[in-house]
């Protein structure tokens, strides 16, 4: 423990902004609005290789905005030991001096596998034979309730009942206001696989036998109340990824992995039509490490947030056009129900940058671009560029100014190196020649000399440009948004699709500006509690030439005694 004390206070240490960082005062998206304001993520996996720079970043940049409650979807760890579920709450404990609620959810990776079977595979690899709860119940049942036995937290319901059994839940809901978060287990790679592990168990006082019973009496009830419902849960019941470049672990990561013989599969149907007959508003997930959204039937919103820490799944590109980045969602309810949510990215200290003229001519345009870059270092598929913009999966590929180098890595040459390396090494890259931590060590390394050949920014973008077929609609924008601190000489053009949220005087999502009187403008980019600012310069306009020269008259001279008037 005093180990794992002393590896989070160097974290803290290497995360503390910087003497010259910018954190905004004014955060996108905006910290304040009408209703209620939310913030859900998962895959948090503080103990993956750079989970703990990345969770604590999340837990502190989602902090500032003062969320009525935080939601996690679950695999807070890797095994859920006692001593790893401890230091995952340790981590979350910086809510608590701030007064941010959070409740949790069970991930696979959340249960104790049985001995001999591998973390997160229990029900999945042993049917019928699901992961111990013990140590969870045990760790988390001085937490508030509903997620914990301990009283609740101010303005959130419902009461604990008398004669519920002591320990953490697995399954329950939380009413903030008028919202009601229900929040399910399929950590055993099915919901009914999870029924009869439950805490509490079923049935339950409410006369429900399992959780899909649990999940519609309470949805219908928060409904006829004129409640917005939220569901939380870890697995999706859709794999909206390109899977062609992904994890081989981790193709089709939904309940029962789509396995026609898995019994957790027909969950996927199951639950999506009991989510359209009560009219769920949205479904918070995890299980996929990535920023990823898709709709279920009834058009229902389903949002995979698993950016919070853990490796992303990906042995390819990373980026906006790809999902695979690192980041939270911010969800605002306003009166009446209405449903605001962003993708909000992490970065480094002063990890924003600024691409476009320095000087425009009045009347011209210019285009700015900006990247962040987000806080990994130590696993392969690093986010050193992310492109503040909206995805675009089926952009061209532009060379982007950086030569021969930059035209063979963005036309797929950076997928070589490891390649080349791996044929050298005398290494196949293969699940069933290595296990999976061995493959990973042998990726960092490939990758990192990859890095030193044609640089870790360069292979970033290109990874970025490489064409997938992820639908577009299933890509999380980053937030960002571009301001001038004086439309007189740099205004903002807006787009057709630009935030309505904006000041439509000075601000714009998309980078676009117009230069208007000579003078000098600042320039920002802001996502989240990020912000970073360049100066841009208006020059004046050759002017009109209003006299040439002048020529004085011919005056002849005085003599001694006489006038003469002189014009």
């Amino acid at each position: 423990m005093r180990r794992a004390v002393l590896s989070l206070s160097l974290i803290a240490l290497a995360c503390a902004p910087a003497a010259g960082a910018s954190v905004a005062t004014e955060p996108w998206p905006p910290a304040t609005g009408p209703g209620q304001l939310f913030v859900h993520y998962g895959e948090e996996h503080f103990n993956d290789d750079d989970g703990l720079t990345l969770f604590p970043k999340v837990v502190e940049e989602s902090g500032r905005y003062r969320p009525d409650l935080v939601t996690t979807s679950g695999d807070k760890d890797n095994d859920g030991t006692v001593e790893q579920l401890t230091s995952w709450k340790e981590i979350m404990s910086a809510y608590d001096p701030i007064g941010v609620p959070y409740l949790g959810g069970v991930g696979n990776h959340d249960r104790t596998s049985p001995p001999g079977v591998p973390p997160g595979t229990a029900g999945l690899l042993t049917p019928g034979v699901q992961g111990s709860l013990a140590n969870y119940k045990e760790i988390f049942r001085d937490r508030p309730y509903p997620f914990g036995d301990a009283p609740n937290y101010p303005g959130i319901g419902p009461a604990r009942p008398a004669g519920e059994p002591a320990g953490a839940s697995s399954h329950y809901f939380a009413d903030v206001g008028e919202v009601r978060w229900i929040f399910l287990d399929n950590s055993c790679w099915g919901l009914t696989d999870c029924d009869r592990v439950q805490s509490p168990p079923f049935p339950d006082e409410q006369g429900n036998t399992g959780q899909l019973g649990f999940l519609e009496r309470n949805a219908a009830a928060a409904r006829d109340a004129g409640m917005t419902v939220f569901v939380v849960m870890h697995m999706p019941t859709r794999d909206p990824r390109d899977q062609s470049y992904i994890d081989p672990t981790t193709f089709t990561h939904v309940m029962g992995k789509n396995n026609p013989l898995a019994p957790g599969t027909p969950d996927n149907e199951r639950f999506e039509a009991v989510a359209e007959r009560t009219g769920v508003d949205g479904v918070f997930l995890g299980h996929i490490k990535g920023q990823f959204t898709y709709r279920g039937r009834g058009d229902v919103p389903y949002y995979i947030d698993g950016g919070a820490g853990g490796e992303l799944y990906t042995e390819g590109p990373v980026g906006a056009d790809h999902g695979y980045w690192h980041g939270f969602r911010l969800v605002r309810v306003a009166p009446g129900g209405n449903v605001t949510t962003d993708t909000v990215p992490i970065f480094v200290p002063d990890g924003i940058r600024i691409e476009g003229a320095d000087s425009v001519r009045p009347g011209k345009r210019s285009f700015y671009r900006a990247f962040g870059r987000q806080p990994v270092f130590n696993d392969p598929a690093k986010v050193e560029a992310l492109e503040l913009r909206d995805p675009d999966p089926v952009r061209p590929v532009e060379g982007g100014g950086m030569g021969a180098v930059g035209g063979f890595v963005r036309d797929g040459g950076w997928a070589f190196v490891p390649v080349i390396l791996l044929m050298l090494g005398g290494l196949i890259l293969t699940p069933s020649a290595m296990p999976r931590p061995r493959r990973r060590a042998v990726v960092m390394a490939c990758v990192a000399t990859g890095a030193g050949v044609v640089g870790t920014a360069t292979m970033s973008l290109a990874q970025q440009a490489e064409p997938t077929t992820t639908p577009l609609e299933s890509l999380p924008a980053p937030a960002r948004i571009f301001t001038t601190n004086d439309p007189l000489v740099l205004a903002p053009v807006a787009s057709e699709t630009d935030d309505p949220r904006r000041d439509p005087r000075t601000q714009t999502e998309d980078g676009l500006f117009e230069a208007r009187c000579p003078g000098a403008a600042g320039l920002s980019v802001t996502s989240g509690f990020e912000t970073t600012t360049r100066s841009v310069n208006v020059p004046s306009g050759p002017g009109r030439r209003i006299v040439r020269s002048a020529r004085a008259p011919k005056v002849r001279g005085l003599r001694a005694g006489r006038r003469r008037t002189v014009a």
